[in-house]
This record gives C-alpha cells, sequence and structure tokens, in this order.
C-alpha cells in the first residue's frame, strides 16, 4: 500500500500480464502482440530440434475447442493493427491467417503438425510491426469497432469448432467403417 492523498492508503494497480517491451519506441500493444504471438506460436523448443511449438499447437489438440480458443485470441493482433493504421488489405491478410490456422487446426493430429509450420500469430505480429503507421498516433477504437472485432472472433471461434467436431465425426466414421467400433 501506498500513502495517498490526505494519508489515505491506496492501493497499487498492477497488470496481470506485463508486455515485453523491447525498446522505448515500442507501444504496449505491439509488445503484447509480440509475446502473444511467442506463446503461442514458440514457447518451447522440441528438444533435440530446432522446432519451436507454443500453446496453439497443445490447445489445438483439444477436439474443436482449442483451435476456437487460438483463433480468438489472434483477433487481439489483428485489433492492435487496426489500432495502429494497418493497411486494410494487411489487416484482411492478417484475418485470412487466422482462417487458415483454424481451419487447418481442425483436422486432428495432422493439422496440429501444420499447425506449427503455420505460425498464424507470429506472422500477425510481423505483419503488424512491419506495416504499422509510427507517423500517426494509434486509433482509439470506437465502441462499434470493438464489438465488429469481438464479431469476428466469434466467428472465427465459431468457425473453428465447427470443423473441429465435423473433423471428429469424419475420424469416427471412417474408424467405424474401418471396422474399428
Amino acid at each position: 500500500m501506498v500513502a495517498g492523498r490526505a494519508g489515505v492508503p491506496t492501493v497499487r494497480r498492477m497488470a496481470l500480464v506485463r508486455a515485453p517491451v523491447v525498446d522505448g519506441s515500442t507501444p504496449p500493444d505491439v509488445a503484447f502482440s509480440r509475446g502473444l504471438a511467442r506463446w503461442m506460436d514458440e514457447a518451447v523448443t522440441i528438444p533435440g530440434t530446432n522446432i519451436k511449438v507454443g500453446l496453439d499447437a497443445v490447445m489445438g489438440l483439444l477436439p474443436g475447442g482449442g483451435d476456437a480458443v487460438g483463433s480468438v485470441l489472434g483477433v487481439a493482433t489483428v485489433v492492435t493493427a487496426i489500432r495502429h493504421r494497418v493497411p486494410a488489405r494487411v489487416v484482411l491478410a492478417m484475418l485470412g491467417w487466422l482462417l487458415l490456422d483454424a481451419v487447418v487446426g481442425a483436422v486432428p493430429l495432422l493439422g496440429d503438425l501444420l499447425d506449427v509450420g503455420i505460425r498464424a500469430h507470429t506472422r500477425n505480429a510481423r505483419l503488424l510491426e512491419d506495416h504499422r503507421n509510427q507517423a500517426l498516433e494509434p486509433r482509439t477504437l470506437p465502441m462499434v469497432l470493438q464489438v465488429a472485432a469481438g464479431g469476428v472472433a466469434l466467428v472465427l471461434g465459431g468457425v473453428s469448432l465447427a470443423l473441429g467436431w465435423l473433423g471428429v465425426a469424419l475420424v469416427g466414421m471412417v474408424w467405424s467403417l474401418l471396422g474399428g467400433g
């Protein structure tokens, strides 16, 4: 606790997640997107290899829901790109990478292997850093845009969830056709 005005104790607020700041010129939300990409795509190196995997690949092992969570988290980087005036064509490419990640990741096991190669979060963080307009102040996002971003997150999550369950159903059908159950 810290003494506030007139001796009244106040509590300093601490951020739950500290964004990694590489230099003083990197805005906190851009640094957060970089850190999110690191955790989602490159958190751990597989021993004996140079292959890095992250939470996205691990969450993808959960049938249906894991890829949906990864897609929804990835929208945070897209929102940051919009705030930092990244051109619309690049923002659309970023959404395309998230959609590809969700669709490919929905294929059980094979999708998780391919997910390691796609690294949508890392690609999007690089696109954000390469294309953000540093000459202008970041936008303050109106509520409409925030709701739209939430809608995109829900659609990506829903598509990923539906494809995941479809993939599980297809594997089950093939398994039963092959006499496995």
